[in-house]
Order: structure tokens, then C-alpha cells, then sequence
């Protein structure tokens, strides 16, 4: 004991405890650094994921692998084409159409219409009220595919299918493609049109629809009597599914060209009125299949198959090449059917 009582620690029992002491602050320390470690590793860990999921983004936008290929692609157009054509041939020769080549409002009313719309040439549309049908349909026929052609052609190339955005979506990416990467304006564009999209069978009812309004102004034009409303309901009653066909292969042209090339724009190609018959981006129709090209040069009346472009954006510009021909009618050998007696079928 010391002098005050009290007693003092043996000195190894002191040592003891500062060494206890030290560990503690050791391990404490050693504790802290894991934390800190793990704290690190953790925030390392979250920064891959975003970096990995940018890329993965990023790599979306620059892919140019698209999910179809081009003949995939012309296999939908001559599909569409080929219905087109066989509708069109259904119709204008259905034995329930009654015909009366005597001027009507309802012809005329038609007519007017027709004109409207702007997919048939004026002086085509006032023959179509000249002609006996259930003698030789072709005119009719013709008629009917540049109808059908038309709406499709118009459906399939469609941003906003009420319309309203169409034109402001496609400002929007043709300035794009001028200004971005092939890769960067295709991904927006896929995005775009996923998203404005709509109920597929919604769809289908509402602009199978719309174009038997369409063709009713064509069999109107051409003779049939009734009105639009009695035309119409014989339409839907004998030609519905057949329609519906039709909007349904131009919807899927606008899903799979729109949605799933990356690479190129695949585009609809059709005919403008009155231009001169060009060999390279067009055939004619009624061409003689001995001769090849058209024996005569002329200008178009109508389209009667739309055709197929592959358009490229390049530094330079856009770059087009024609993969499938739209078809035509030209004016001379309409002019030739109706004042020689042609018999093109």
C-alpha cells in the first residue's frame, strides 16, 4: 500500500490495459476504414449501373442493326399491292352494283369529290361516267386501286393517324435528318411513332371506314346508282373484311418501317399527277409486257401500286434508291382506251 491508503495497479496490469486500449482504437479504426471501403464500393457499384445503362442507351441511338430486313420489308409492300388489286377487281366486277351512265347529283357530287381528293387525273374522273363497266371493268378497276392505293399510301406514311400532329412530327424529323446522324434521327423516330401509336383494332374499324367512304365517291363517279349511304352499307356488307385487310398491311408497313429499321427509312413511293413518265422510278401499268418499258411517252393519270424507296441520310444529303416501282397509268394510253377501243384486260 503507499502512504495514502491506497493500493497501486501492479505495472503489467497498467500495460495490459493501455494495450486493451490500443487494440480498441485499432479495431475501431480498422471498422471505420470497412465502412468507408464499402461506402466507396457501393457508390462505385451504383456509378456502373448508370454508366452501363447510359451505354446501353447510348448504344440504342448509334445502333444501326435493324430488326427486319429490306425484303421483308418489299414483301409487305407487294402484299399490300396484290390485295389492292384483287379488291379492286372484286368490286368493280360484283354483279350487285346497278349501273346508270345518265347524269345524277350523286355523280356529280362524286365527281366533285374525287377531284378533291386529288389521286385521279380530272379527265380520268369524267370518263369513268363514259364507259359502259359491265362491258369492260379495267377503267373501274383502275379507279379502285388508285383509291385504295392512295388511302394506303397515306395511312402508312402517317406520324398521327387523326392527323392532327402529322405535319408537325415530320418537320420535326426531316430537320433531324439534316442535322443528326442516320442512327440518332432513326431512334428518335422509332420512339416517336411507338408512342403516338394506337389500339391496332381501333384502328382498323375507323379507316376501314374511311375508305369505303372513299370508294363509294369512286363507284358514284362511275355510274353506280344509289346514294352514298346505300353504296356505303354494300360495301361494308360485301367488301368489310377484304378492306380491313388492307388497312391492316399498311398499318403494318407503318409499324415495321417505322419501328424496326434503324439503318435507312424505308418510304412509300407514289406518283404526283401529270409528271412525265420516267422509266427509272416508275412502270407503266398498261405498258404492252412484249415491249418492256412503255412504248410511249406520256404523262401520269394515276398510281395504281405504290412503290418502295430507301432513303439514306448521308453528309451530303439524302441518299434514294428505288427498290420497288410504283406503278402508273399515263394519258396517252388512257386517251387510246377510250377513243380506240384498247381492251387492256
Amino acid at each position: 500500500m503507499t502512504k495514502n491508503g491506497r493500493t497501486d495497479s501492479p505495472p503489467h496490469t497498467t500495460t495490459a490495459s493501455a494495450e486493451v486500449a490500443r487494440l480498441k482504437g485499432e479495431l475501431d479504426q480498422a471498422k471505420r476504414e470497412r465502412e468507408r471501403m464499402e461506402s466507396e464500393q457501393r457508390k462505385t457499384l451504383e456509378l456502373l449501373e448508370t454508366r452501363t445503362a447510359e451505354l446501353k442507351e447510348a448504344q440504342e441511338f448509334l445502333t444501326k442493326v435493324d430488326a427486319v430486313s429490306a425484303t421483308e420489308v418489299q414483301n409487305v409492300v407487294r402484299h399490300l399491292n396484290s390485295e389492292i388489286f384483287q379488291t379492286a377487281n372484286r368490286i368493280a366486277d360484283s354483279p350487285q352494283f346497278r349501273y346508270d351512265l345518265a347524269e345524277s347529283g350523286a355523280a356529280t357530287e362524286a365527281q366533285r369529290r374525287l377531284k378533291t381528293l386529288g389521286y385521279l387525273e380530272p379527265s380520268f374522273i369524267s370518263s369513268l361516267h363514259s364507259v359502259d363497266h359491265t362491258q369492260d371493268s379495267v377503267l373501274l378497276t383502275t379507279a379502285l386501286q388508285a383509291c385504295m392505293t392512295a388511302y394506303a399510301e397515306w395511312l402508312a406514311s402517317s406520324w398521327d393517324r387523326d392527323g392532327r400532329a402529322d405535319e408537325l412530327l415530320d418537320e420535326i424529323y426531316q430537320r433531324m435528318r439534316k442535322r443528326e446522324r442516320q442512327s440518332v434521327a432513326a431512334r428518335w423516330r422509332v420512339l416517336s411513332r411507338a408512342h403516338v401509336g394506337k389500339s391496332r383494332d381501333s384502328e382498323v374499324r375507323r379507316h376501314a371506314q374511311g375508305l369505303q367512304k372513299e370508294i363509294t365517291y369512286v363507284l358514284l363517279a362511275s355510274g353506280v346508282v344509289g346514294n352514298v349511304s346505300t353504296v356505303r352499307r354494300a360495301i361494308q356488307d360485301g367488301f368489310g373484311t377484304a378492306l380491313g385487310d388492307i388497312i391492316n398491311i399498311a398499318l403494318e408497313f407503318q409499324r415495321v418501317a417505322g419501328e424496326r429499321i434503324v439503318s435507312c427509312d424505308m418510304v412509300l413511293a407514289k406518283t404526283d399527277l401529270n409528271v412525265l413518265f420516267d422509266a427509272d422510278a416508275m412502270e407503266d401499268e398498261w405498258a404492252d409486257p412484249k415491249r418492256g418499258a412503255s412504248a410511249e411517252a406520256g404523262h401520269v393519270v394515276c398510281t395504281t401500286q405504290v412503290g418502295l424507296t430507301k432513303e439514306e441520310a448521308t453528309p451530303e444529303g439524302v441518299r434514294s434508291t428505288v427498290l420497288v416501282k410504283p406503278k402508273v397509268v399515263l394519258d396517252v394510253i388512257l386517251h387510246n382506251v377510250l377513243h380506240d377501243g384498247v381492251n387492256m384486260v
